[in-house]
């Protein structure tokens, strides 16, 4: 029995003499952290403390010069968990922390942080970033580039995977002093460039002049954001700036609540701008793109305006409201591209409305839309089947009218004449004049007497390549042979 108490005694005494040995082995390494940190002088740190049982680093008042100035009042990342890869190959925590290293957190937060980029004149700031679930895989962060800020950022994002990551006040500055920026960011399901679900607010453009932002959208939703192929081309070294950034992948994206100086100063109103894709197989998609509540009422205080103000008052509108629905498929193995159902209204005005089909869709086509390089179009062999497009009048013709008969003094049906005569014998220059020409400028000319639908259809026959444009450009075309025009008006 007494053995007994004095093994539990001294298991007691190990345990408090360990326990009081903790906050001596936290300093140690702390300091062992801040020495190697600042060893190639490129990077300070004020202050570094550990813990050691909630695996917890914490970096205060740090500096760095590594691909750009990158500053932060406070860096915490707790939860801390070192690869096993890492190990085996002699890979240790906190040897000597900096950009490229993995690192792998239960919870990161950086308060007030700066990036500048000194090439561009450009400065990034953050107020406040907290991630969960972080694990960031070894990058090369050794970049001699004049951008190298961009690739870095590209190749962190594309090492990164985490799974909720919320930030507050983030934004950048340029050399002039105009910000662009957000409120927060909050996303979930991070996976190397993928991103299961995006909301923010307040993105927000502003000049250092203006009083108001010059842009704002009070709220962004991104569901199912697939960035990899951004990435890609940002993370090569070879990226600069105006070169293409190839497109987003996106399942569903809504931006509403729309405001600013541009759209007080022209009269503008936007409610929502949405798209969504859905993927029946890797090779078939189907889009669609919806503008809702677009209107323009040029304001009596600007000049610039004072044109369209007066033609819109002319016509009996205080506004032009606009809404725009547009669909397409995809089909890369039938080599197809549909744009269908592209609708813009107009209340009080009509109906546009488009239809069209290009086939023979090839790598070259499907990496031009894609990757955002349209010079590569001209190896592709795409060509243009069809193109429908039709107006279906619905008071536009006689607004438009009666806001000419008004400046030239004449009645509707006069200048619903004068027009349709103008037409009948128009003679575009440097195109052959033919019969069918003749024909499609005269249905034309009574759909402005008589209101209706005109619907202009174009079948080129063969299908217009793009090696076959040439033959536009060339004196003396017959452009309703080579398009295969025709024009009818209906009811």
């Amino acid at each position: 029995m007494k053995a007994g108490f004095v093994a539990a005694g001294a298991i007691v005494v190990t345990i408090a003499l360990g326990a009081a040995a903790v906050p001596l082995v936290e300093s140690y390494v702390a300091g062992e952290i801040k020495t190697n940190m600042e060893r190639d002088g490129q990077v300070t740190v004020r202050e570094v403390s550990v813990g050691l049982f909630d695996r917890r680093l914490t970096l205060t008042d740090v500096k760095s010069s590594h691909a750009g100035d990158f500053s932060a009042a406070r860096w915490e990342a707790s939860g801390l968990s070192w690869p096993m890869s890492e190990l085996l190959q002699g890979h240790t925590p906190f040897g000597n922390v900096q950009l490229g290293d993995p690192l792998r957190a239960e919870h990161l937060e950086i308060a007030d942080a700066h990036i500048a980029d000194a090439v561009r004149g450009i400065t990034w700031n953050i107020g406040d970033l907290r991630v969960d679930g972080l694990d960031i895989a070894r990058y090369d962060a050794n970049i001699a580039d004049p951008y190298a800020s961009v690739v870095v950022s590209a190749r962190i994002a594309a090492a990164t995977t985490a799974r909720h990551l919320d930030i507050r006040n983030v934004y950048a500055s340029g050399p002039t002093g105009n910000t662009v920026g957000f409120g927060t960011i909050s996303a979930d399901g991070i996976d190397h460039g993928k991103i299961a679900s995006l909301t923010a607010s307040s993105l927000e453009a502003a000049s250092q002049q203006a009083g108001q932002p010059t842009f704002k959208v009070g709220d962004i939703r991104l569901k199912n954001l697939d960035l990899t192929r951004n990435l890609a081309l940002l993370t090569g070294g070879t990226w600069r700036p105006g070169a293409p950034m190839g497109q987003l992948d996106l399942e569903q994206g809504t931006l509403q609540d729309f405001s600013g100086e541009v759209f007080a100063r022209y009269g503008i109103k936007l409610g929502k701008v949405s798209t969504e894709t859905v993927h029946d197989s890797p090779e078939v998609s189907h889009s669609r793109t919806r503008i809702e509540g677009f209107s323009f009422a040029p304001p009596a205080n600007q000049l610039e305006l004072l044109k369209f103000r007066l033609t819109l008052l002319a016509m009996g509108l205080q506004e032009v409201k606009l809404d725009f629905d547009c669909s397409g498929d995809i089909d890369r193995g039938k080599g197809v591209l549909t744009v269908g159902r592209c609708t813009l209204t107009g209340p009080d005005l009509g109906v546009l409305s488009l239809d069209a089909r290009y086939i023979h869709g090839d790598e070259a086509f499907w990496q031009a839309l894609q990757g955002g390089d349209f010079l590569q179009l001209y190896r592709s062999k795409v060509a243009l089947e069809s193109v429908k497009l039709a107006f279906a009048d619905k008071g536009l013709l006689t607004r438009g009218m009666r806001a000419f008969g008004t400046v030239s003094g004449k009645s509707e049906a006069a200048a619903r004449a004068l027009v349709a005569e103008q037409v009948r014998r128009y003679q575009p220059a440097g195109v052959l004049i033919t019969d069918d020409l003749t024909k499609l400028q005269e249905t034309v000319a009574r759909f402005i007497e008589k209101g209706g639908t005109l619907t202009l259809d174009a079948k080129p026959d063969p299908p217009l390549g793009i090696d076959k444009l040439a033959a536009l450009a060339r004196p003396g075309p017959d452009l309703v042979s080579l398009l295969g025009l025709t024009a009818t008006l209906s009811r």
